[in-house]
């Protein structure tokens, strides 16, 4: 057996159990912190993936019908924005495909690309 003390347990209801900082005794994400900003930070990422994949898609739909990649995002009809700035993503292409980055006032994300096999 481990010496030290033992963990706080959150909200469960259990003997001895302290309630969640902040919250009422509610039930906290894990690691979420006392505040929650791990379960908003990650549902922030989710949304701004989930609008990146739609607007990667508009771009492919854009090439099928039109035989070429757009010049710029504003050629694509109805492309989302990145939801955690409002600003527009980072778009790029040339002979080889495209990428699609986090907006330029962002400070993380992942970026996408697509790569022309023809």
């Amino acid at each position: 057996m481990m010496g030290g003390p033992a963990p706080t347990v959150y909200g469960t209801g259990a003997p001895g159990a302290s309630p969640a900082p902040d919250r009422g005794g509610g039930v906290r994400p894990r690691g979420s912190g006392p505040d929650g900003l791990a379960a908003i930070v990650s549902a922030a990422a989710a949304d701004r993936f989930i609008r990146k994949a739609e607007c990667f898609a508009r771009i492919a739909r854009y090439r099928v019908m039109h035989g070429t990649l757009p010049a710029s995002l504003d050629e694509v009809p109805d492309a989302p924005d990145d939801p955690t700035t409002g600003e527009p993503f980072v778009y790029s292409s040339g002979e080889k495909g495209f990428t699609l980055a986090p907006s330029k006032k962002s400070v993380s994300g992942s970026v996408m690309r697509w790569n022309n096999a023809e």
